[in-house]
């Protein structure tokens, strides 16, 4: 009979009491402030880091390390688990899917004879758009559902998933940060807030808008036009732009006929990234791009 261990990190944006409700390993992307080590949700809130962010030369872009991840597969083969799936964000993102798949060639070396299986999936997005993935499949492990029918249910919705992010101030976003395309597009085009589409893992800039009513007002039916056409469940996600993520829900809601499933605060992975005045929505295709 397989026993399942699902790990994932805090980069999902998912809540320690979701993880722990739903079996979900939590582990903390790790940041260097100041040269000191702390931890996403530990030693970090979501507030007191959007705090941190004017001083974001003094913050290095998070990771988890290969042994971390190592020490998780050595305790799930103690514990007598079949399986091991880790999903992590997006490569283009994190370098979490390096380092869990690393981990998993250094335990095949110190344990050639193991019968654990570890299974990586590097959802090529972040935030809730790979983390709402994660809670279903642990939802669905519990009602026991098989490690192939888990890894088959994240490939399909990794293939479909789509997230439109727009930012309503380029400050604070990190140069070397992975949505750097985000000021670079800005500047191009005399600094319009930008609006572009992330799907398996490439970025793509839509047409924006100049002004935060005008960035909104396109924003919003991008993401209106997308979701009608598959009619999909959606997720908003923000940071300090909690009034235009609730205009954004509202509007979505009259429009479509059907909340979010879900509106949450972005993490300090995620916020690293786009910068606090980010608000994005995630939701599926009908069909895999």
């Amino acid at each position: 009979m397989e026993k399942i261990r699902i790990i994932t990190d805090t980069s999902s944006d998912l809540s320690v009491e979701e993880a722990e409700r739903y079996g979900i390993e939590l582990l903390p992307v790790i940041f260097q402030i100041d040269g000191k080590p702390c931890y996403e949700g530990i030693d970090l809130t979501n507030e007191s880091f959007y705090e941190l962010m004017p001083e974001h030369d003094k913050i290095s872009a998070g990771q988890i390390p290969a042994a971390v991840y190592l020490d998780r597969y050595e305790r799930a083969q103690r514990h007598g688990y079949t399986d091991v799936i880790v999903i992590t964000a997006g490569s283009t993102f994190l370098p979490t899917a390096q380092a869990a798949a690393l981990a998993r060639s250094l335990f095949f070396e110190q344990y050639p004879q193991a019968e654990l299986r570890i299974h990586v999936a590097n959802s090529k997005t972040y935030s809730i758009a790979f983390g709402a993935a994660v809670l279903e499949a642990a939802k669905k492990a519990q009602s026991g559902a098989s490690c192939t029918e888990l890894l088959r249910f994240l490939e399909d919705w990794f293939a479909r998933v789509e997230l439109y992010i727009t930012s309503f101030s380029m400050r604070y976003v990190p140069v070397n940060g992975a949505l750097e395309l985000m000021r670079s597009i800005a500047i191009e085009i005399t600094r319009a807030f930008p609006i572009i589409r992330i799907s398996q893992g490439q970025v793509e800039p839509l047409e924006g808008a100049y002004g935060a009513q005008q960035t909104f007002s396109k924003f919003v039916e991008y993401c209106r036009q997308a979701i009608s056409e598959a009619r999909s469940p959606y997720y908003i996600t923000y940071a300090k732009r909690e009034q235009e993520a609730k205009a954004a829900a509202e509007t979505l809601e009259a429009a479509l006929g059907y909340p979010p499933e879900r509106i949450c605060q972005m993490g300090a992975s995620t916020v690293y990234h786009n910068g606090r005045a980010a608000v994005a929505v995630i939701f599926q295709r009908e069909q895999p791009v």
